[in-house]
């Protein structure tokens, strides 16, 4: 009777650690399935292995369609800088689409997209090669306020050189952007599309919209000068811009 007294105490003891054992191992393993999710495809996937399992881009930001005639557009100054905001949230539909991206982006898909393509109408006066710099990114301000005022140019999401090379008779030319690797963006978050130029001796202009509508007018814009960001007086049309996306899930 005695040794089985001694004996009783002990049994607990093994079953808690046996306990602690298998909820150590449970961690070891969940740990090791989110580094394998976090490094599967971690390759970065070209717009053709992308194609594959997606479906067609859906446009989040349209401002416009140049005018034929009379076009004209907003001056962005040498080694300054012009933007349009937009938030990157199609309607729900779900996709397919790996790479480039953490697993957390995976585990909650509807919560981002992926940037498909830019196009910026843009001409010169002076120049028939147009350079700028394409960026998206976030906006200045607190992490509490969702709608940034002005577009942050130290924390740009993605940033691209771009040229084009325009014809004597062309009334303008257009800027394109098509990812070759994947850019995440968050649906919930309001970005800007940066156009900048980068040279400090031209300047170009972005075409305004023709004849915007309500919506249209309500996108803002923002013109980088001397004394920083303003935001475009409201009787002035957006300039044409036009961003797709990739759903998927």
């Amino acid at each position: 009777m005695k040794e089985k007294q001694i004996l009783d105490p002990i049994q607990p003891m093994e079953t808690t650690t046996r306990r602690w054992k298998g909820w150590i191992v449970f961690f070891i393993g969940l740990t090791s399935l989110f580094y394998m999710v976090d490094r599967q495809d971690a390759f970065v996937l070209t717009n053709s292995q992308c194609a594959m399992t997606s479906q067609r881009p859906s446009t989040v930001l349209h401002s416009g369609f140049p005018p034929i005639d009379n076009v004209t557009g907003l001056t962005i100054l040498p080694g300054k800088a012009a933007a349009i905001a937009f938030e990157p949230n199609p309607a729900v539909e779900r996709l397919n689409v790996m790479g480039g991206e953490s697993w957390w982006d995976r585990l909650f898909p509807n919560r981002h997209v992926h940037l498909h393509s830019v196009q910026v109408p843009v001409l010169s006066a002076r120049n028939q090669t147009i350079s700028a710099v394409v960026s998206i990114c976030s906006g200045e301000g607190g992490r509490l306020t969702r709608r940034k005022r002005f577009p942050d140019m130290q924390h740009c999401v993605s940033t691209k050189a771009v040229e084009i090379e325009t014809e004597p008779g062309d009334t303008f030319g257009v800027l394109e952007w098509e990812p070759e690797v994947v850019i995440v963006l968050k649906k919930s978050t309001r970005y800007w599309l940066v156009l900048e130029s980068p040279s400090v001796e031209s300047s170009f202009e972005w075409v305004y919209a023709e004849q915007p509508s309500d919506v249209t007018e309500s996108i803002p814009v923002a013109i980088q000068g001397e004394n920083g960001w303003q935001m475009q007086l409201k009787d002035t049309p957006p300039p044409s811009a036009i961003v797709t996306v990739e759903r998927h899930s």
